[in-house]
């Protein structure tokens, strides 16, 4: 497994397509198995940028058993 982010551990690649690759990780700080969404910096053009920040501001404000929750929303800049 590899770190990122300090507290999260990659275990492995879920899926990738056209806005970027999905990783099972383990969150340690909170001691839970997550989703992480990477997109290519090609992709975060300013507009792509607050598109994706909207889009998982609405995630995080739903909850249903088909959808996942969104807990934090970042950069790697």
């Amino acid at each position: 497994m590899k770190a990122i982010a300090g507290h999260y551990q990659l275990q492995e690649l879920l899926g990738s397509g056209g806005t970027g690759a999905v990783w099972k990780a383990f969150d340690n700080e909170a001691d839970r198995v997550v989703a992480i969404k990477f997109v290519p910096v090609e992709k975060t053009q300013p507009v792509l940028r607050d598109r994706l920040r909207d889009e998982a501001r609405v995630m995080a404000g739903l909850s249903h058993p088909h959808l996942l929750q969104v807990f934090e929303l970042g950069t790697d800049e």
